[in-house]
This record gives C-alpha cells, sequence and structure tokens, in this order.
C-alpha cells in the first residue's frame, strides 16, 4: 500500500491481483483503479511522492514500477540486485531519491539508488512492507519501518545511516500471526498498516510527526526507567536554534511504556 498525501492506495492480491485501488482514510473507495499487470503474480507493496506511485512486482522481473498518478501510465522500470527473487516490501526516500527493497524469501533488505545500485543490505526475516519516515530516529534525521508476516508479527523501526540499529518494535494491531501486509506513511507522520488476520487497515500514531524538526531538540538518551511508585528520571534536554525561524514553538515528546497496559503520555 502507499499514501500520495491524501488518499491511500492498495492492492488485493486475492481478489485483484492486477488492479490497484484508491481508498480514502476513512475507507471509503474513490472509484479510482490503476492496472498493474506486469507479468507479475501481484503488485506488491508501494510508496508515493505525490507524482508518482512507485510498487515492487511480486514474480515476473520482480522490479520497481514507476506510475504516473495523474495518468496511471507506466512510466520506467527499475532493476538491480534484489531482482533474483521476488520481494513483497518497498519504500522511497524522497529526499535522497533512494528506494529500500526487501521481502520474506530473501530475508534482506537493499537500500538502492534510484538507478537501483545497491548502496547496502541488511538481513531482517519475513519482511512484508516497508516504509522510510524523513524525521525518524533519535536525531530526526529518517528512519526505515518494518513490517513482517510472521508469527510474532513485528513492527520495527531501524536506523540505515547508523547501521540498521534497531530503534524501537511493536506488534502489528489485530494481529494474531502471518498478518502483515505492507505498509503507507500518511502526511500527518502516522503508519497505515494493514492486518490481514482481521481485513483491517490500522492507523499507527509513532509519536514522529512530519514536522520538520530536525535536530533542533535532542535529549541525551532516548530509553530508560523509572522507579516505581514515584520514582523520577531527568533526562537532560538540549536546544538548538540554530538555522530555524524565529518564533514560538512547543515541543511535544511522548513517553511510550514497554508494559502493554500501561498507556504513553506526552510532556511539553
Amino acid at each position: 500500500m502507499a499514501h500520495d498525501g491524501e488518499n491511500l492506495w492498495i492492492t488485493d492480491p486475492s481478489g485483484a491481483p492486477t488492479t490497484i485501488f484508491e481508498v480514502t482514510e476513512e475507507g471509503a473507495l474513490t472509484g479510482n483503479t490503476i492496472p498493474c499487470s506486469f507479468g507479475g503474480s501481484w503488485f506488491g507493496d508501494m510508496a508515493s511522492d505525490g507524482d508518482y506511485l512507485y510498487g515492487v512486482n511480486v514474480g515476473g522481473d520482480n522490479a520497481i514500477k514507476v506510475i504516473d498518478l495523474g495518468s496511471g501510465s507506466l512510466v520506467s522500470t527499475i532493476t538491480g540486485a534484489w531482482t533474483v527473487i521476488s520481494q513483497r516490501g518497498l519504500a522511497y526516500d524522497a529526499n535522497n531519491e533512494e528506494f529500500y527493497v526487501g521481502g520474506w524469501n530473501s530475508n534482506m533488505i537493499w537500500r538502492v539508488t534510484s538507478t537501483g545500485a545497491t548502496i547496502s543490505t541488511f538481513s531482517f526475516n519475513g519482511i512484508s512492507g516497508l516504509e522510510w519516515h524523513p524525521n525518524g530516529g533519535p536525531d530526526g534525521n529518517g528512519s526505515l519501518w518494518i513490517v513482517e508476516n510472521t508469527p510474532a508479527d513485528n513492527v520495527t523501526e531501524v536506523d540505515p545511516n547508523n547501521g540498521w540499529v534497531i530503534l524501537q518494535q511493536f506488534t502489528l494491531p489485530g494481529s494474531s500471526g502471518y498478518g502483515g501486509a505492507g505498509a503507507a506513511l500518511g502526511p500527518d507522520g502516522t503508519l497505515w498498516a494493514p492486518c490481514q488476520n482481521t481485513n483491517t487497515v490500522y492507523n499507527i500514531d509513532l509519536a514522529e510527526p512530519l514536522s520538520g524538526a530536525g535536530n533542533w531538540l535532542s535529549l541525551d538518551y532516548y530509553e530508560g526507567s523509572v522507579p516505581a511508585f514515584g520514582g523520577v528520571n531527568n533526562i537532560p534536554t538540549h536546544l538548538d536554534a540554530t538555522g530555524t525561524v524565529a518564533g514560538e514553538s512547543i515541543p511535544r515528546m511522548w513517553c511510550l511504556p514497554r508494559i502493554p497496559t500501561l498507556e504513553r503520555f506526552q510532556f511539553r
């Protein structure tokens, strides 16, 4: 799936493997469709910059297909090292014109240029969806979200610019195992992720808005423990206004408990 900044684009490998459907965030079909019969079994995960739709062809040439959203026509095909076997997930970093492509057949993610040349690779099991967040990660420099199709169905954030370190992880909503199937980032920085167990697309708040905040706000550390029964953990916080526009800014920071029964909270 993909988000073009206004609506979602979704494929259905079982019911309509050669058609991409436009769907509103409320779940209504707009009536707009794009044919995606490119010699493969179906069209896998997608990404969009608002002008083009990028999708991974599952089977056939296993390539990335570039589709003009305005006309619905195929513009170009991108191939590379990943095409030796079919992949499932695709993400696009528009700022750096890079793709991330991978799947559960290879259990590998390729970071590639806009022409398909490999930049780096990362081993990861059960990949079903990928999505790039331009303001993700502890420094706001971008991160990659990985959706699994495994018994655990984890959703994992990694930092490809820092040795592919794992930043955080949670379970796909609605999952009872092997439910993951793609991912998309909304214009507000939330993640859209379908679960095949419930036939539902979930909108997940990652607490990483597309604010363009950059590095003006940073913390000494981003995870730790707070003693029970009124304990305190003081986190040194740093502000750097270099390069920012004059005016008032009210930052919000979220604390995400690792205990599922506890709710997250914010402070500002």
